[in-house]
């Protein structure tokens, strides 16, 4: 395959290989057009008999020794917090690899099996699906931000709700995660249309709403009636009076906080300098380098569980109790997390049913906190 074949086989805004797009394409119209006809408990009773049926016929099986890389990070940062505690692991291995199903045996001969995290799905709907979070969180009363979903050939129809709903929007792909094909403070039809276009690679269906200006995104993870949660902070570096940006720049991406073992860990990922590199900043002045927080563009995290208000932790609480999720993320808009959530503008952008705990275990700033022990505690009791 030639270098040009190569570019064109991955996407050059979320690096993703064309492959995956198909993936979440077809995905994305199954969602829409299958039905749930059957109760999620059915289903899982079916697929843990399916399971056992494949596992007695040999066609899967569960293997200790594997290489932890193969997992994402968050179960990664999960299976070193069970072996601390001496529980034993084990990744399925089917006949086109490792499934991503994993078994741990606890010390009280106690085997319970999960994909990727423990606790997850439990909902009675998809709570992955924007769309349908919104519906709820706007009948139940918990904030919401006012926005519409479309089709990708709904592009006039975007372009009239914009109008009426008017500047700055933000375009996002209905289901997805890691901030993908996501674009905020759209200021412009011009700017929609792009925006569009780069969510339709992505997705069949996308949503526009309104952005919420002069505000940070908080991510909060819901663990039983535990909350744990981190300020996302787009790219920056701060003035030492000596110190050009670029070397500024330089410093910063050698910082060991900065690798939370991703690919993404470098303050820069194929960003322009909207500044002058050779420019010396004086001491304690700040330039953000990025509008948006995203960890891919080089984004900060900030651990802020201490300073929650009490009314937004029973708000995070509230919200996760009336979807019966044990385990859930949010990721919440506002000015000031120690705020409460009625005194200021903010929302529930979206919420996560398989969230990133090691956000939690690998802050820029502040003191980590162990989300991976707390979910395992959560899960042996639920087992138990």
């Amino acid at each position: 395959m030639s270098k040009k074949e190569k570019k064109r086989a991955f996407c050059e805004e979320c690096g993703l290989s064309a492959n995956h797009h198909f993936h979440t394409w077809t995905e994305s119209i199954i969602e829409a057009t299958l039905p749930n006809i059957l109760p999620k408990g059915f289903e899982n009773l079916v697929g843990s008999v399916f399971e056992s049926l494949l596992s007695l016929l040999k066609v899967v099986r569960y293997e200790k020794n594997f290489e932890p890389e193969l997992l994402p990070l968050k179960s990664r940062v999960l299976l070193e917090e069970a072996k601390s505690r001496g529980l034993n692991a084990a990744l399925q291995k089917g006949p086109y690899g490792y499934t991503g199903n994993i078994k741990l045996r606890t010390d009280w001969e106690k085997n319970f099996t999960f994909r990727w995290l423990p606790l997850t799905n439990s909902s009675k709907f998809n709570i992955d699906d924007k769309n349908q979070v919104k519906r709820v969180l706007k009948k139940e009363g918990f904030p919401y931000v006012q926005g519409k979903s479309f089709w990708f050939f709904q592009k006039r129809r975007a372009n009239l709700f914009a109008k009426e709903a008017g500047f700055p929007l933000v375009v996002k792909p209905r289901s997805g995660s890691v901030a993908r094909h996501v674009a905020t403070n759209i200021k412009s039809l011009d700017e929609l249309e792009k925006a569009i276009h780069s969510v339709n690679k992505y997705s069949s269906r996308f949503i526009v709403e309104k952005y919420i200006p002069d505000s940070w995104v908080y991510r909060a993870t819901v663990v039983g009636n535990q909350v744990f949660c981190v300020k996302q902070i787009p790219a920056n570096i701060v003035g030492d009076g000596v110190s050009t940006i670029e070397e500024l720049v330089e410093k910063k991406n050698t910082d060991p906080k900065r690798d939370i073992g991703t690919k993404t860990d470098r303050l820069y990922h194929d960003i322009k300098y909207s500044v002058n590199p050779n420019l010396i900043l004086k001491r304690g002045g700040i330039v953000y380098l990025q509008k948006d927080p995203f960890m891919k563009f080089g984004g900060e995290l900030e651990e802020v569980t201490g300073t929650i208000h009490p009314d937004n932790l029973k708000l995070f609480r509230d919200i996760a109790k009336h979807l019966d999720l044990k385990l859930v993320g949010m990721d919440f808009i506002a000015k000031d997390i120690s705020i409460p959530w009625n005194e200021q503008p903010c929302a529930i952008l979206e919420l996560n049913s398989l969230p990133c705990i090691e956000l939690h275990h690998f802050p820029t700033k502040g003191t980590p906190k162990n989300v991976a022990g707390a979910l395992l505690e959560e899960t042996i009791k639920e087992y138990k």
